[in-house]
């Protein structure tokens, strides 16, 4: 069976698993978790903000910066968050660039090292329309940690579904031109880390 088979059969036990939680549950939705501010997630990276982009909402808030380092890599870095694990369910870094036109064209996998020395597995992407090819880096960050996709940590985000736990969660992107790998790397890197400190209080 195909893996994105596999991923959307996956997504929809979850979906179907956590609908019948929420019918128990009703009433006790949390709200959405706050974004940090892009200071608290990326000082002391070198990653400077260049334009940010107007504050969304896609259940739960969402936010895009077009950052550039030292070396004058520019990044577009997407942020979202929320309390609700179907929300997060659906969720695949992919999102958006599909929907403009771009084809996925390779999935090759990925660590980052974060500044605590821990590694956390990511996802990696190749997305092309006519001549711009992206690198698409994204993972997402939620009270056990750093999982690379939705579908990761399905036993525990199902169990989350069934008992109500609130999150949060968060969705992280890094896109950057095909050959600037090693600046999408450090930048997911920068972001995980202290999101993944405030996922687990």
């Amino acid at each position: 069976m195909p893996t994105s088979i596999r991923r959307h059969a996956a997504v929809l036990v979850l979906i179907a698993l956590a609908g019948a939680a929420g019918l128990g549950l009703a009433g006790q939705a949390a709200p959405a978790p706050a974004l940090p501010a892009i200071a608290a997630l990326t000082a002391g990276t070198g990653w400077q903000v260049e334009t940010a982009y107007a504050p969304g909402d896609a259940g739960g808030p969402f936010r895009q910066w077009q950052v550039r380092d030292r070396d004058g890599t520019e990044a577009l870095l997407y942020v979202g968050a929320t309390s609700r694990v179907q929300t997060m369910a659906r969720w695949t870094g992919e999102l958006g660039y599909e929907g403009d036109g771009y084809l996925v064209t390779s999935r090759p996998e990925g660590h980052v090292r974060l500044a605590d020395g821990s590694t956390a597995a990511v996802s990696r992407v190749l997305a092309q329309r006519e001549g711009d090819q992206r690198l698409l880096e994204y993972a997402v960050v939620g009270p056990e940690g750093v999982a690379p996709s939705s579908t990761s940590s399905l036993p525990g985000a199902a169990w989350d579904a069934l008992t109500g736990r609130a999150g949060p969660y968060f969705m992280v992107r890094a896109s950057v031109p095909a050959g600037a790998g090693a600046a999408a790397d450090g930048l997911l890197a920068a972001v995980l880390g202290p999101l993944a400190v405030t996922a687990r209080r």
